[in-house]
């Protein structure tokens, strides 16, 4: 027997699971993210506390990074990279890099933002080798994560541009909020 009432459930649950599914952004644009907030419950030196965060999944490169609640709000911008290879012969490389930006940052008062290299896998493997160059640092990307397509870096010196919130971005990634899949 058909019943209605189970029928528009089942199609609001699959309506708003796509919305959400759909949440990309596009190259050079900026979005505000309002992403839930999710509680886990954590072990800590054999006690058990609450803890809460914003998770934010990007399904197209396969990965979430987690946020504090403090960055309700923020906006996401998709842009691109660009350095060089200096294996062999010098090449340009570029790749894109999503932006997580705190809700509080504006012109007059930018503050610090979570800047996301996304690289091939080639890349990755370049700049372990050091062969991958962006910037004038003397170093390569930092490597935060990978999955079976990509490789995630932080720029280096990142936490170099003294920005308010630097070192509220600086305790962020020590928790390694980057979660590949």
């Amino acid at each position: 027997m058909w019943k209605p009432t189970k029928t528009i459930l089942y199609l609001a649950l699959v309506l708003s699971t796509t919305a959400v599914a759909k949440s990309q952004t596009t190259a050079g644009t900026t979005t505000s993210h309002q992403a839930p907030v999710h509680s886990t419950t954590k072990n800590v030196a054999g006690k058990t506390r609450a803890t809460r965060y914003l998770n934010y999944t990007n399904n197209r490169y396969g990965f979430r990074f987690y946020l504090p609640k403090s960055w309700k709000g923020y906006s996401v911008i998709e842009n691109q990279w660009t350095g060089t290879n200096e294996a062999g012969e010098t090449s340009e490389e570029h790749g894109p890099v999503i932006t997580l930006r705190h809700p509080l940052w504006t012109e007059e008062n930018p503050r610090q933002d979570i800047d996301i290299m996304i690289l091939t896998r080639r890349q990755g493997r370049e700049d372990e080798q050091t062969d991958l160059s962006v910037g004038a640092a003397p170093y390569p990307p930092s490597i935060i994560g990978r999955n079976k397509k990509f490789v995630f870096a932080l720029f280096p010196r990142w936490e170099m541009e003294g920005l308010e919130g630097c070192d509220e971005v600086l305790e962020i990634m020590r928790r390694n909020p980057l979660h590949p899949f």
